[in-house]
């Protein structure tokens, strides 16, 4: 069953996603006022209001900042048609900057989406034709050579946490030690803890975890790969260990979690 949510949200304070996190859905960020720091994939981005990004199912995220406003729209992958999908797909991971004249309309659309969300949250047909309209705004803004763009600030994550989280990404499965990170990055191993805690708040094996977990999912949805197969695919000790984290971190077991994403599909 295809499904939209249209979330506000308004922060004065400092507020951290404590996780890296992914989604089984598209999620479309626009950032209305403030700054935040937007993690995605083994990048940090700086970026101001008034901004927009997609992020595609199972992209690994997280933000930070303070005294900020977003909408989040998070989208079922069989909410749009075809054309529209490859739109989406077009500008997913690109920031784009919405202060221009497109920019405005699209921020106009999104007010009107999220009135009629709040009125009748069924309205899926309706809300289909505004975010619609608004993904062919996006895509021209995108595909406009003037528009501004945001670009990778290396100055909020240091070089060597970078090298580390693209380390990990890469090579998350075979559960890196922080000895033979240590070893391979030449420094002591409560020097690397610091320098990853500091720029991604939380430890190397959280991370690590993190990682296997979202693989996870992703796998439980598009694969009918056994327990232990998903399992020995992302580095998880034993199926019984999968199960026990996906337990801790989402309160559902892997077959649990791989009904409930189904149901939502179907």
């Amino acid at each position: 069953m295809n499904f939209i949510e249209i979330e506000r949200s308004t922060k004065k304070e400092k507020w951290s996603m404590s996780e890296l996190h992914a989604h089984s859905n598209y999620e479309l960020y626009f950032l209305l006022s403030g700054e935040r720091q937007f993690f995605v994939e083994n990048v940090m981005y700086k970026i101001s209001a008034p901004c927009f990004i997609a992020l595609a199912p199972f992209t690994v995220h997280k933000t930070e900042g303070d005294n900020f406003t977003r909408v989040n729209v998070n989208v079922s992958p069989d909410f749009f048609g075809e054309e529209e999908k490859n739109i989406l797909n077009g500008i997913c991971g690109k920031f784009i900057d919405l202060n221009c004249e497109n920019g405005k309309k699209v921020l106009s659309l999104l007010a009107d989406a999220e009135t009629i969300y709040a009125v009748k949250r069924d309205a899926s047909v309706i809300l289909k034709n505004f975010i619609g309209c608004m993904l062919y705004y996006l895509d021209d803004i995108k595909s406009n050579a003037s528009a501004p763009s945001v670009t990778a600030k290396s100055e909020i994550v240091s070089p060597l946490a970078l090298k580390l989280i693209d380390k990990l990404n890469s090579g998350f499965t075979q559960s890196p030690t922080l000895d033979d990170l240590s070893a391979e990055f030449f420094i002591s191993k409560a020097a690397l803890c610091r320098t990853f805690k500091r720029a991604m708040n939380c430890t190397v094996n959280d991370y690590v975890l993190q990682l296997k977990l979202n693989k996870a999912k992703k796998l439980l949805v598009s694969t009918n790969k056994r327990m232990e197969e998903i399992a020995d695919d992302c580095g998880f000790s034993s199926a019984a260990y999968m199960g026990i984290i996906f337990k801790r971190k989402i309160g559902l077991s892997p077959r649990e979690y791989k009904k409930l994403q189904n149901s939502k599909q179907n």
